[in-house]
């Protein structure tokens, strides 16, 4: 997968877990929880989609240090 996969198949899991927030406001290394107002559910939500989609296990641990989606991406890139 190349950044732009991992990043647009983020964006994608963001709009079906919480398709009221507005992504666009969403910068590369702005906290996603706290840019698109998304709960712990959601967030939770959202790792195991892309744990699922791009393959990658991510330990719950790592989830405090995957706020962002330039973080987020670079984790999966490190692991594909």
């Amino acid at each position: 997968m190349t950044k732009e996969d991992i990043q647009r198949t983020i964006l994608e899991l963001i709009k079906t877990i919480a398709p009221e927030t507005a992504q666009t406001a969403l910068l590369p290394d702005a906290n996603i929880q706290e840019t698109l107002d998304m709960d712990s559910y959601d967030f939770l939500n959202l790792m195991i989609g892309i744990s699922e989609k791009c393959g990658v296990e991510i330990s719950e641990g790592a989830y405090g240090e995957l706020g962002s989606l330039e973080k987020i991406t670079a984790y999966v890139l490190e692991r594909t």
